[in-house]
């Protein structure tokens, strides 16, 4: 069969996260066993007859449908990523990615490891969480700072979102305009081994 495409193809795919250059619809996803497909359709064009053929695509974009495929696969759509984006393993320790091939271990359990570079294929192995990032105060999720009062008096506080902090022991606040912030430099962690003990008592609770 002669397949030829169109040069302005009608499609949806875009709403489900593809892209694909030949007319189509997916009209409803399903999920059985672990496994999701889109069901819909395409329109083939033919030299003299114009086919529409009902079609299933796996959640990758491939199509179940070996008869048309590769020709009718949908590429899925990879979202930009701003970097720095920060990322914890199974262990918990948090790692900032500064862009696709490096990163930093900003906070870990073993507190020498703080501040240590690694490639991000270093452990490959592991399965990363996403922590929250906030790029207007450039602070992450559970990140230690600083808050230094009026009266001199400075204390340890977590980011929990939102622009509000928290210690032990209270909620979560919005801070005035006369306390200032300052983040708690990775040299300053590594003296300070009460830290992931209270990092950890802060995830439980936010």
């Amino acid at each position: 069969m002669n397949i030829e495409r169109i040069n302005e193809p009608i499609n949806n795919f875009e709403e489900y996260g593809f892209t694909a250059d030949f007319e189509g619809k997916i009209l409803h996803t399903i999920t059985e066993g672990g496994v999701t497909r889109h069901i819909g359709y395409i329109r083939l064009i033919h030299p003299i007859l114009n086919w529409i053929k009902p079609v299933v695509w796996y959640s990758s974009g491939v199509l179940e449908t070996k008869e048309f495929s590769p020709t009718y696969n949908l590429t899925p759509i990879v979202p930009e990523i701003t970097y720095p984006i920060f990322k914890k393993n199974k262990n918990g320790d948090i790692f900032k990615f500064t862009d696709s091939e490096n990163m930093i271990c900003v906070l870990s359990s073993t507190l020498k490891s703080s501040g240590a570079s690694f490639k991000t294929n270093t452990f490959s192995h592991d399965v990363w969480e996403d922590v929250p990032y906030d790029p207007v105060q450039g602070l992450y999720h559970g990140q230690p700072v600083w808050l230094h009062f009026l009266q001199d008096a400075s204390m340890i506080y977590f980011y929990c979102g939102y622009g509000k902090f928290t210690t032990k022991g209270q909620q979560p606040d919005t801070l005035c305009s006369s306390i200032t912030i300052e983040p708690i430099s990775l040299d300053t962690l590594k003296t300070l081994p009460f830290i992931w003990k209270q990092y950890k008592a802060f995830i439980k609770e936010n």
